[in-house]
């Protein structure tokens, strides 16, 4: 017997975000007063756990560290 299986849709993925240093700040600070720092997050975590906001804070402070080369 033989199965049936749906290959899955193609979705279009948007135009690449470039981000100079100035923005990159900019996110990072509105970041940074409303969570705290990415060590701050990362210390909550590992004692209390986050919030799913405070996690997404978490994981965009990385990816702004990694923009920056942190």
């Amino acid at each position: 017997m033989t199965a049936v299986a749906v290959a899955p849709k193609a979705h279009k993925i948007g135009r690449p975000v470039m981000l100079d240093s100035e923005e990159i700040r900019k996110r990072r600070n509105v970041l940074e007063g409303k969570y705290g720092t990415r060590e701050q997050l990362s210390q909550k975590r590992d004692l209390i756990g986050l919030t799913l906001e405070e996690r997404i804070a978490l994981y965009d402070l990385e990816d702004l560290d990694f923009l920056e080369g942190r």
